[in-house]
């Protein structure tokens, strides 16, 4: 152990005196221990105390640089991304960890690389997706309570799941030229023979293909227009991979959007509500939106054979795609009696819609009228019957309330039915029927009601 020279003098001083004592008789043999005990005293002291001194942390001066070992196209990183440390001098990794600041926090190891000035920190787990992590490495600011200086800092975002984040036509979308392309946009890369591969077109397009327009938009150009006033479906199939194949879409993804047609805008209109019910003996009357100033309508009017004929028709409108325009949902009646065929007066009315009124008195049944004007149809459901029925939906029950509009009186015992379902019972003799609310979870619920010959 080396001492200071001022030290090794007092201890050779007191090296002489302990001999010089020695000599004398009368010297006590303690005094031998007098003078180591001074002996360890002055060691103490020219060495800073009992024990040793206390070491004062060095705060490292080093600046550091972090950057993803992965990244993709949009410069977001993988959920298990790994970073590569670089120092402007040596620092152990101790310190990194003592002095770097993560946010979110994570668990994660630094390991030695072949350079002493470079590490590699490795998450313990999967960093979130969709999440903006930030680095910061700046000791001497944060030992003095300081903030830290932006050059300090760094920001990497994760990648979000493998999807399909926006289309080109959106989906359900109405209008579309017959001359569109088809455009993708994904949240990561894919490889282009993939994508062909899984992404099918109904009706099938022949031709064409995908090529990358920009940072994960793919887009898809036919080698012909589409056909008019066709709605189209393009699927992406849930197998679709990414570029790096660790990550597929998991389900499949659709796109429906409809073309227009060649003729103009203003010829378009639709009939309102659908499922009418007139009275026994009253005129059939039908709100009517048109885009022009349409004067007459050709109708049809078809009949079904049975009421369960009728609530399979309108079950099937009310549940399928109504957003197009052109493509409306419809019926097929080449298996329906047609039973009126001619050409009506389309009324203005003092609101925003059209009247048309079919001048014929039917029968009590269901029925199908289809409309046509400038080459364009549309088509409704209705039935004429003396009952009227209201129901209402409440949580846990649904409530039934029937009338016969003829008499005008309530109908008691009238059977109130689930369409294709189970019985729900009779009403009271204020016409009233309470039920719980267990029936099928469906967009809509259709129930029919009879009483006698009457039906609804």
């Amino acid at each position: 152990m080396k001492i200071s020279d001022e030290a090794g003098r007092y201890f050779k001083l007191l090296g002489e005196w302990a001999r010089a004592l020695s000599k004398k008789k009368y010297f006590p043999h303690f005094a031998i221990g007098i003078f180591f005990a001074a002996a360890v005293v002055i060691l103490a002291i020219f060495q800073g105390g009992f024990g040793k001194a206390p070491e004062t942390p060095v705060t490292p001066s080093a600046t550091l640089d972090i950057k993803p070992l992965s990244i993709d196209g949009n410069y977001c990183i993988p959920t298990d991304a790994a970073f590569l440390i670089s120092l402007s001098e040596p620092v152990d990794e101790n310190q990194i960890g003592t002095w770097l600041k993560v946010s979110p926090q994570f668990d994660y190891n630094i390991e030695k690389t072949n350079n002493p000035l470079e590490y590699k920190l490795k998450p313990k787990t999967a960093l979130t997706q969709n999440t903006v992590y930030s680095f910061c490495f700046d000791p001497v600011q944060t030992a003095n309570n300081m903030p830290e200086r932006a050059a300090s800092s760094f920001a990497f975002q994760t990648q979000n799941k493998f999807a399909v984040s926006g289309s080109h036509p959106g989906d359900k979308t109405t209008g579309v030229p017959v001359n569109s392309a088809i455009e993708l946009k994904l949240t990561s890369d894919v490889n282009i023979d993939e994508l062909t591969q899984n992404v099918t077109f109904e009706p099938q397009i022949s031709g064409g293909k995908w090529d990358k327009t920009d940072v994960n938009t793919y887009t898809f150009i036919p080698d012909k227009p589409f056909s008019a006033g066709t709605t189209y479906k393009v699927t992406i199939n849930g197998a679709l991979q990414n570029s790096t194949g660790d990550s597929a879409l998991g389900e499949d993804y659709t796109v429906l959007f409809e073309t227009r047609l060649d003729e103009p805008i203003n010829n378009r209109f639709y009939i309102e509500n659908n499922n009418n019910a007139f009275m026994y003996g009253e005129t059939p009357v039908f709100k009517a939106s048109f885009n022009d100033a349409t004067k007459s309508s050709g109708i049809k009017i078809y009949s079904f054979k049975s009421i369960e004929d009728y609530a399979k028709a309108l079950d099937s409108m009310l549940n399928s795609e109504t957003w197009g325009i052109y493509t409306k949902s419809k019926i097929d009646t080449s298996m329906l009696k047609k039973v009126f065929d001619s050409i009506v007066e389309v009324y203005d009315s003092e609101s925003w819609y059209n009247l048309v009124v079919v001048p014929e008195i039917l029968p009590k049944g269901f029925y199908a009228a289809e409309f046509s004007t400038n080459g364009y149809t549309d088509i409704t459901l209705f039935q004429v019957t003396d009952l009227s029925a209201y129901a209402m939906r409440d949580q846990g029950s649904f409530l039934f309330w029937v009338n016969d509009l003829r008499n005008q009186v309530t109908v008691a015992g009238a059977e109130i039915s689930e369409v294709g379902g189970r019985e729900l019972g009779a009403a009271s003799a204020d016409g009233i029927l309470a039920v719980k609310n267990n029936l099928q979870e469906n967009r809509y619920s259709l129930f029919q009601v009879k009483s006698g010959e009457e039906k609804l």
